[in-house]
């Protein structure tokens, strides 16, 4: 039950960073709290025409690392 409530977790933080607008993404991720034992990795990338953003939230529970993957594309303009 642990396992399954720890995953919710790692996903509905994923879930309220597809409402975060794209410019704040990495402003809100580094003021997340210290203590929070979430973590967030952020790396850029870039397609043929388009860059964004690739997120991965993990958590670790009984020494088996969680993830869940979020990737935002740059809006176009």
């Amino acid at each position: 039950m642990n396992r399954l409530e720890r995953q919710l977790a790692v996903e509905n933080v994923g879930q309220q960073f597809l409402l975060v607008p794209y410019e704040d993404i990495e402003r809100v991720a580094e003021q997340r709290s210290p203590e929070s034992d979430v973590q967030i990795q952020i790396d850029s990338f870039e397609t043929d025409s388009q860059s964004g953003l690739h997120l991965v939230i993990q958590a670790t529970i009984d020494s088996q690392t969680l993830q869940h993957h979020v990737w935002r594309m740059e809006p176009a303009e």
